[in-house]
């Protein structure tokens, strides 16, 4: 008599257990990143922006930028003017929505006395800021901020666009992070005047 050994293929039982914890885990990051990505990309419709920032009701701090043709600018630019600053970028796709929309609403006569000042933050060069604006077909006085120092520092802007609302005494009244609508352009007009 012979002996035979019969050797059995192992069956094939999937994944261990083990697998789905980092495919878990890297499902979560990427619905997370998705998720974060499509809220602060979407559009304005009408909704709000407005956010409570811890500098509403605190004195502007005062910073002093170069306009498009060099010249030094104290902000919040002129002294007893209620002033909306608007800060954009060339390369920001908000921007390119946003900066149209507040030129038209600048020019239409409905400001009552507000000044309406653009700070290009983080752009490239001077010449890129004024061709943006000028594109816009934004006639407002235009700041340049380029490593967006006094950006962030003295106003918080971590994000464009973001729209600040300066009463006459230099107190800050609202600020709206991300594009600003003709609503909330308006509202600012009669919160500052």
């Amino acid at each position: 008599m012979s002996s035979s050994a019969t050797t059995k293929t192992p069956r094939w039982r999937g994944p261990s257990p083990m697998f789905l914890i980092p495919l878990g885990i890297g499902a979560a990051m990427a619905f997370s990143l998705i998720f974060g990505v499509s809220y602060l990309t979407r559009p304005v419709t009408g909704s709000t922006t407005t956010m409570p920032s811890a500098l509403v009701g605190q004195t502007a701090r005062l910073s002093t930028l170069p306009d498009l043709s060099g010249a030094s600018v104290t902000l919040p630019y002129k002294k007893g003017t209620p002033t909306i600053l608007v800060f954009f970028a060339s390369w920001c796709a908000p921007c390119k929505a946003e900066l149209p929309r507040v030129a038209r609403f600048s020019s239409s006569g409905n400001l009552h006395g507000v000044e309406v000042v653009g700070i290009a933050s983080n752009d490239s060069s001077v010449s890129t800021a004024r061709d943006f604006a000028r594109t816009a077909n934004f006639t407002a006085p235009v700041l340049f901020d380029a490593d967006g120092t006094a950006s962030s520092s003295d106003f918080n802007i971590v994000g464009l666009p973001d729209t600040i609302a300066i009463d006459a005494d230099g107190i800050i009244r609202q600020v709206v992070v991300g594009p600003v609508t003709t609503a909330e352009l308006s509202a600012m007009v009669s919160l500052i005047k």
